[in-house]
């Protein structure tokens, strides 16, 4: 067998590209690898190589790639693009939001840069420049959701009388986190349309400020004069860090099924904490907010009763599950929000992983630890120990990637005083 060439380079990359795309980085920093051993500081190699480091958990060596692309082509985009994620990733945030910032003076139209930089402001609580930014991300090559024909509501135009369509976009914690705002255009006189994810109705339904709740498989019964994103209402309202809607609930459970609960659970013996250890796997960001559910346990008082508040668990969960039958599950019984939302009414506190239950414990104002990454996602900035937008919400913070003793060490003593 004759020795790979330099022509072999392009296969390599290409067969690289398609491991990364399929969420096998690993695979893809070998083949990476291979074809700049064929054609070495080659800068197209160089950035995707770091990409793929990004998406490793390996954020140094992504640095340095991009470094040595940026020595042979200083202009390179993507080289520029993703040494600013590496940087954000490493948590220099200013560097990195410098190093966006320049990508977008050159380069106006990048769609990217200007999301990654707005990703960078609104961690920082730069709220102004953070939303208008944050606009870029349906010109993005894979934007959030989709756009609507109707007029765009900018929180210019008048709502006196008019039916206003907000619509889900993205995940279902930004739904549970962005519906606050159906009351604040409710106020103005909108006739408010709720269109969100299937499996919030029944929680939504007397959201407050919502006229009309629908999923996202239907239409408005009639049509409507404007639509908004969800996303988009903080820039709507011009929602700066001193504005921000935050009441201490504004979703409620239904007291029927509260009650149900209630007469499920019985007499209370001991102080009842609801866990969530995980989110989808699906989550390109899970590897670093999920948490084993022994390491979880191993790190929890004694004397409190605990429930599980996930209706699924992972396979490597199973067994620690199978280990701890004092850890009370109910698994498909919890098969909507409104169900969970009422369980979580029984508990004296919620300890919850970066997911969709975090922020539906904290928007029925349960008091909620949330077990945050070093890097969290931008709403809950840096270095505060609260969130501005849930006032019973308290985060426990990794002081270092990947190391959860420092938070769960805070979370025991918080638990203890239960």
């Amino acid at each position: 067998m004759s020795e790979p060439g330099r022509d072999d380079a392009p296969a390599l990359n290409e067969r690289a590209n398609a491991w990364l795309a399929q969420g096998r980085p690993e695979a893809a920093i070998a083949d990476y690898e291979r074809a700049l051993a064929l054609l070495p500081r080659h800068p197209v190699l160089l950035a995707n190589l770091a990409a793929a480091l990004g998406r490793a958990g390996r954020p140094e060596a992504a640095l340095q790639a991009c470094e040595e692309a940026l020595r042979a082509a200083p202009d390179h985009d993507a080289a520029r693009l993703n040494r600013g994620i590496a940087l954000l990733d490493l948590g220099r945030l200013d560097e990195a939001r410098q190093a966006f910032a320049e990508l977008v003076a050159a380069r106006p139209d990048h769609a990217e840069a200007h999301w990654r930089l707005a990703w960078c402001l609104l961690l920082a609580g730069d709220f102004e420049p953070g939303w208008r930014e944050f606009e870029w991300r349906w010109r993005r090559a894979l934007p959030p959701g989709r756009l609507r024909a109707e007029p765009r509501w900018t929180g210019a135009e008048a709502l006196d009388g008019r039916r206003l369509l907000l619509h889900a976009e993205q995940g279902l914690g930004d739904t549970l986190q962005f519906c606050r705002y159906a009351a604040l255009a409710a106020a103005r006189g909108a006739e408010v349309v709720l269109q969100v994810q299937p499996p919030l109705l029944p929680l939504l339904q007397d959201l407050a400020g919502a006229a009309e709740v629908i999923g996202l498989d239907r239409e408005p019964e009639r049509p409507v004069d404007l639509q908004c994103p969800l996303l988009s209402l903080p820039l709507a309202f011009g929602t700066g860090l001193a504005t921000i809607p935050a009441p201490r609930a504004y979703l409620a459970a239904d007291a029927a099924r509260v009650a149900a609960w209630a007469a499920r659970l019985g007499p209370k013996r001991a102080p009842r904490v609801g866990l969530v250890w995980s989110g989808s796997a699906a989550n390109t960001g899970d590897a670093t907010r999920s948490i084993a559910l022994a390491t979880l346990l191993a790190a929890l008082p004694s004397g409190i009763e605990c429930h599980s508040l996930q209706m699924d668990a992972r396979e490597g969960d199973l067994e620690t599950l199978r280990g701890h039958s004092e850890l009370a599950c109910y698994g498909a019984e919890l098969r909507d929000f409104g169900a969970t939302a009422a369980l979580m009414m029984q508990m004296d506190a919620i300890v919850a992983v970066d997911t969709a239950l975090a922020h539906l414990a904290a928007a029925l104002g349960r008091p909620t630890q949330l077990l945050l990454a070093a890097l969290p996602d931008w709403r809950w900035m840096l270095g505060r120990g609260d969130s501005p937008w849930y006032p019973t919400l308290r985060l426990q913070r990794q002081l270092s990637a990947g190391r959860w003793e420092e938070p769960l060490a805070a979370l025991r003593r918080t638990l203890a005083t239960l």
